[in-house]
């Protein structure tokens, strides 16, 4: 058996509760929450007892289309991978956010991988296809272990953040004053990334290693019994 990424993706509610990731077109959120995770994967790698490196990655490949009013069809090339998901969308201009085309609204041929919209945007309209395979862990995962994989992916979530905060910060007020209580905040969310690494996923990791480790009871059914 193995683990779809979507196993560890669904134990982890700060990442897809942000305002901004909710933003992004289906395929760029799983592209994201991949980064994140490969982040993950690395803090654990060395201690779990499965191999986390035996993967299906996350992959996709992106096609642009302008609606010409009147032809519903596109024809995707490459060819998608095949299993892959479609995230179909349109916008008017470059300036707005896609508005998804639901499943109802299309049909693609994987045979002549031709993607017919049932009703096509209009004139010069922005259309955009995102096919893509969410990926997953060749190893059965226990729910510890997915857990683990849930929790790190906060690190580098939070080490964003922290950037984010620093870079405007720079914008707003430029020089040296007016820092000291901004330069506090920094600090605070710095201490909450370092804690949630080394105090929630260090400590979930060193908790699993000891009970779970596979060779922690050898000895213990052998040697002298009793007469």
């Amino acid at each position: 058996m193995s683990t779809s990424f979507d196993d560890i993706y669904c134990l982890n509610s700060i990442i897809k509760q942000d305002a901004e990731i909710q933003t992004l077109t289906t395929n760029n959120k799983y592209a994201l929450y991949y980064l994140y995770l490969q982040f993950s994967i690395s803090y654990f790698l060395a201690d779990c007892y499965k191999n986390l490196s035996d993967i299906t990655p996350f992959s996709q490949t992106e096609y642009n289309f302008i609606s010409d009013g009147n032809d519903n069809q596109y024809f995707l090339t490459p060819e998608p991978i095949n299993g892959s998901k479609l995230y179909v969308g349109y916008r008017e201009n470059a300036n707005l956010p896609f508005t998804e085309i639901p499943l109802s609204e299309y049909i693609y041929d994987s045979t002549t991988c031709i993607l017919t919209l049932l009703n096509n945007p209009p004139l010069n309209y922005l259309i955009y296809v995102g096919a893509y395979i969410v990926g997953k862990f060749n190893a059965d995962l226990i729910i510890t272990e997915k857990t683990i994989l849930a929790e790190g992916m906060n690190v580098p979530f939070d080490q964003g953040q922290l950037q984010k905060n620093s870079l405007l910060n720079m914008m707003v007020y430029g020089g040296t004053t007016k820092m000291y209580s901004q330069a506090n905040h920094i600090s605070e969310l710095r201490n909450t990334t370092n804690n949630q690494y080394y105090n929630i996923v260090r400590g979930q990791i060193n908790e699993y290693t000891y009970k779970y480790n596979p060779r922690h009871l050898k000895g213990l059914a052998s040697g002298g019994g009793c007469g």
